[in-house]
């Protein structure tokens, strides 16, 4: 579960109307607004029902409905109270929009006949306003709406709309806001974070730390953490500003100062649009290379176009670098006729039943790969291999060598050729030798003593139980990194 960490966002309107509009099928024209119940089904404690409408209509709370039955009318209901319209501003490109600092505030509409102004959206940070510079870009919705500031003051911040839908884009409550080049510094966790951490460790195995962007947040995390003794949680820490790319080494030394586990995820949806989508790819490389240089596991935020693109027909960009929401894709899936996530309600072919479980529908694609045997020979007797861990190395341009794998093994063990196998694992590869005290079973070290260089055991401080055992470097390799951990690993030498 996932830490909110301190996002700006838009801040909440005044609650809509509590309407709910019904799109007709079909085109038709009638003077009535009747619907018609096509199916029953049994709900907790009732029976509910399906109806198709022929026509547009706005049905609100209080709204009376009756059976209609050739001229009779049966029975008078009404409408339960129905949740509020979620209010937004839509916007196009060149228009104004005032971000201020009322808590909350109704979306005033811009019409042919309305000069009350550019419509206003809220924000409460306080800092925003502090750290904001005209002439600096600022960006809505994960990018889908950007914009440049024109004017900034106290209580209110002028925004001129640069980026947005070809028809206008709608900008709702708690949608995001960035200022890639201001200087806004968050204070670490918020008070709300700190309330649902106590729900985390009860109910999760880890914790996501959003926006985290500097030592002091992972810091203060820590100390939440051993108040509450919780040293088996584990910690993913969510890069997603240019602060916490650019302070990540710091961030993993102070993170494996405890023993709760860690681990990185790269947000690329908000890194991207922090620090723009030409750089993502660059950076992606470089928090990967930082966290397997640390031996910390690291996760990739993906999104899927799935069959949204193919059920409507139109072009889209599957690649992992464009500001593509999963709410969009959702929405599209709905506007397509099919279910939200991908699955769809299925019937048995043979008895046209009603399957109980939905399967997942989505589109399957093929591509034809041509391998030809003459491109993919390549051998070699002697050559140069990696310095640590003495295996070939694997660019053809500096002469790699093909490994002798886990499948070229099983062949010869299945035709019995150990000894064959023996000195191509072995003997023809990363031969090497260690020293091992045959009384402790540690390793002992080669030193010089008396003028006379030789293996000599630092645990027993003697050379007369020491022994020299053939191993293949890679294994060699492990036992030196195990011990560097402080893993002590004891070996027998007793003859097989």
């Amino acid at each position: 579960m996932d830490l909110a960490g301190p996002k700006l966002r838009i801040g909440p309107f005044k609650p809509g109307p509590n309407v709910k509009k019904i799109k007709p099928l079909k085109d038709a024209r009638g003077k009535g607004r009747l619907l018609k119940i096509t199916e029953k089904f049994p709900i907790s404690s009732d029976i509910g029902c399906w109806a198709e409408c022929s026509e547009t209509a706005y049905v609100e709370s209080g709204t009376e409905f009756h059976v209609k039955r050739k001229k009779h009318k049966i029975g008078n209901n009404r409408v339960a109270e129905l949740p509020t319209v979620q209010q937004y501003v839509q916007v196009k490109t060149g228009d104004l929009l005032v971000i201020t600092r009322n808590p909350c505030l109704a979306p005033s509409l811009i019409s042919n006949n309305d000069l009350s102004g550019p419509p206003q959206v809220t924000c409460s940070l306080g800092l925003l306003f502090d750290s904001v510079k005209p002439g600096e870009p600022i960006e809505f919705d994960d990018g889908e709406i950007k914009g440049v500031i024109r004017g900034v003051n106290i209580s209110e911040i002028c925004v001129e709309i640069t980026h947005a839908g070809q028809n206008g884009s709608k900008l709702g409550a708690e949608k995001s806001i960035n200022v890639p080049r201001s200087n806004l510094h968050f204070e670490g966790l918020t008070v709300k974070d700190m309330m649902d951490l106590d729900f985390i460790a009860a109910n999760a195995d880890l914790v996501g730390v959003s926006f985290v962007n500097d030592v002091n947040d992972v810091n203060i995390l820590q100390q939440e953490l051993d108040k509450r003794k919780l040293k088996n949680l584990g910690i993913v820490l969510k890069i997603e500003t240019k602060g916490g790319f650019e302070r990540l080494p710091l961030l993993l030394l102070q993170a494996m100062r405890s023993p709760n586990p860690l681990g990185v995820m790269i947000a690329r949806g908000d890194l991207a649009v922090e620090c723009g989508w030409e750089k993502l790819a660059e950076m992606q490389e470089e928090i990967l290379s930082l966290c397997e240089a640390a031996h910390i596991p690291s996760i990739w935020e993906t999104q899927a176009l799935g069959k949204a693109i193919a059920a409507s027909g139109l072009v889209g960009d599957a690649t992992p670098f464009r500001p593509i929401t999963v709410e969009s894709i959702t929405e599209q899936l709905k506007i397509c006729g099919y279910q939200p996530w991908g699955k769809e309600q299925m019937y048995n072919g043979r008895t046209g039943g009603k399957m109980q479980t939905r399967i997942v529908v989505g589109p399957t694609y093929y591509q034809r790969l041509i391998h030809m045997a003459e491109d993919k020979i390549k051998y070699r007797n002697h050559g140069p291999v990696h310095p640590l861990t003495r295996q070939p190395v694997a660019d053809r341009k500096r002469h790699e060598g093909v490994k002798f794998g886990e499948m070229e093994r099983d062949c010869m063990l299945a035709h019995g050729a150990t000894a064959n196998l023996l000195e191509r694992l072995f003997y023809l590869s990363d031969f090497s030798s260690m020293h091992v005290c045959g009384q402790c079973r540690m390793l002992a070290t080669v030193v010089l003593r008396d003028g006379v260089r030789g293996p000599y055991c630092p645990f027993c401080k003697t050379a007369k139980h020491v022994v020299k055992v053939n191993v293949p470097y890679a294994c060699k390799l492990l036992y030196h990194e195990l011990f560097s951990m402080g893993i002590c690993l004891r070996f027998s030498t007793e003859l097989c």
